[in-house]
């Protein structure tokens, strides 16, 4: 009687894995693909305050030579 509950519920074990794999991996995926975003974003952002600091060193340097002038 027991192998024939197991044989039973056997089906519904094999449904529950197969639901929680096909949550489980687009999870993984969607977390790996917001991380690839937000790295992407990081360097944009990284790229931006390079070129301010490049654009305030040549601020600067006008400024230092109006005031020499």
């Amino acid at each position: 009687m027991k192998k024939g509950k197991r044989l039973k519920l056997l089906p519904f074990t094999i449904l529950l894995s197969a639901l929680s794999f096909t949550v489980y991996v687009p999870g993984i995926l969607l977390m790996q693909n917001a991380r690839n975003e937000i790295s992407i974003q990081i360097q944009d952002i990284e790229k931006q305050i390079e070129s301010l600091e490049e654009v305030n060193r040549e601020l600067s340097a006008e400024v230092e030579n109006l005031r020499n002038a």
